[in-house]
């Protein structure tokens, strides 16, 4: 509240902190969520209610799911009393069982827009199963139903679906599963249901009920992708030292290729989405980037990360941008013509990213033009060995021997040339008689009126030894 003078006061207004008044302050209170009925799976007439959470769930930032959040209680002491559960915000974790699709009734679907929802049978260490209600499912699910891989779901709890309190089934509304498939990324903690948000092809966002960023925009971070990035970030830093080197080198010794194309990281984003390769190039930028976001710095521990602008041998002169958590020690940060560092990095694509090749001048303060660029993360850069026959340098220095080779027999053609010329005008002098010491040189003066040239030949008749000289 201002004192100032001429500026109106407003009231406070008071922050939200937990998922009960998120849901009240929309009118979803005590006696709407007293409309679940217990003891029998959802049907028609959970849909109202479970639509609505539905919707709230979906508006909920990171920040709030990670506040307000609790972990599972013990389920079955509540059987008794669910009504102390309702409306609160629960995470739990577990194997993938099953995975179905339900329609909407009519009438709802027009007024809500949610055509559909998905029932994910989730089944913990424990034993106990959950009804997660989700407005969507990764977009690989609808091709295969990854039964036994790992998943967490963030939702409310809404009921029981069980008939008993040793089989209570909770029935919770979340917005969408977090998925661990069983490769490196799952492994290290990246939910890669996420990767779904990162708009890298066509068919990005053209799920029902999102928006996808379109034109320039979708070059570059948003609130639709910014989770991703972050959580691979964080997945990359909780790799062990060389774990992301180690299987990329084996690819692509497997692959029988000495360098990783990137052709395909410009050329094809859609189809390299999490992919782990691994990079050998110079890099001719690398900066610090500060992570100022509280709570990115709470939930992943992240507060920087480095930006690494690599020049591979087939890139033509374009870059990769690589953001790394650590470097090597020793490597300086810079820019700049003069500025060359030879690395190595292991990285997983995460998209086309849209960057300024150069800061804006200082004296015109003129930004220069956008390009586009691989954008990959990994954990870290590692220095090339003198000895590595990748090493970029070895590549130079290769090439400017090429090229002083090319230079000294273009020299030997001209000097071979040259002397041939002149073995053949000593031969043709000497087939007219004329000594090759008397030979003037071409100018002016030689090439007088036709009155001097007369008086050259009376000369030359006379015997005279001074011919072109005057």
């Amino acid at each position: 509240m201002s004192d100032s003078p001429g500026q109106a006061t407003s009231p406070t207004v008071p922050a939200i902190t937990g998922m009960r008044e998120f849901l009240s302050a929309f009118g979803i209170g005590e006696s709407s969520l007293a409309q679940a009925r217990d003891g029998q799976p959802v049907c028609q007439e959970d849909q109202e209610l479970l639509v609505r959470l539905l919707d709230r769930m979906a508006a909920l930032q990171p920040a709030e799911i990670s506040g307000w959040s609790e972990p599972p209680p013990a389920w079955r002491s509540f059987w008794e009393q669910p009504a102390a559960l309702r409306g609160r915000l629960f995470t739990i974790e577990g194997r993938l069982r099953d995975v179905q699709s339900f329609d909407v009734i009519p009438e709802l679907a027009a007024r809500s827009g949610m055509k559909r929802y998905y029932i994910c049978t989730i089944a913990d260490e424990k034993g106990l199963t959950y009804s997660v209600c989700a407005r969507r499912i990764p977009t690989a699910w609808s091709s295969r139903v990854p039964v036994g891989d790992r998943v967490r779901a963030t939702g409310i709890f809404v009921k029981w679906s069980g008939s008993s309190p040793e089989s209570p089934q909770p029935v919770l509304a979340a917005d969408r599963p977090a998925w661990f498939p069983d490769n490196l990324l799952g492994r290290l903690g990246m939910d890669c249901a996420l990767l779904d948000d990162v708009p890298v092809g066509r068919t990005a966002g053209a799920e029902a009920g999102t928006d996808a960023p379109t034109g320039l925009e979708r070059f570059f971070l948003t609130g639709r992708d910014r989770e991703a990035f972050y959580q691979m970030l964080a997945a990359a830093g909780r790799a062990n030292p060389g774990e992301l080197y180690e299987p990329a080198r084996r690819d692509l010794e497997q692959s029988g290729n000495s360098s990783f194309p990137v052709v395909n990281l410009f050329n094809e984003p859609a189809s390299q989405l999490g992919r782990l390769v691994l990079l050998y190039g110079t890099a001719r930028r690398i900066e610090k980037i500060e992570v100022r976001d509280a709570d990115i710095r709470r939930r992943f521990g992240i507060t920087h990360y480095y930006s690494i602008y690599l020049f591979t041998q087939d890139s033509q002169n374009n870059p990769l941008v690589c953001c790394v958590r650590e470097l090597p020690p020793g490597i300086p940060l810079g820019e700049g013509p003069r500025y060359a560092v030879d690395l190595a990095v292991a990285a997983f694509f995460f998209k086309t990213w849209g960057y300024r090749p150069e800061r804006a001048s200082s004296e015109t303060g003129q930004q220069t033009a956008w390009q586009l660029a691989p954008l990959l993360i990994g954990r870290e850069a590692l220095p090339l060995a003198e000895s590595d026959s990748r090493n970029t340098a070895a590549f130079t220095g290769m090439f400017i021997l090429s090229l002083l080779f090319l230079i000294l027999v273009v020299w030997l053609w001209v000097w071979m040339s040259n002397r041939r010329d002149r073995a053949a005008l000593l031969e043709l002098r000497g087939r007219v008689g004329e000594p090759a010491a008397a030979t003037p040189p071409f100018d002016e003066e030689a090439s007088g009126d036709s009155n001097s040239a007369g008086r050259m030949g009376n000369n030359a008749e006379e015997g005279r030894s001074d011919v072109g000289i005057r």
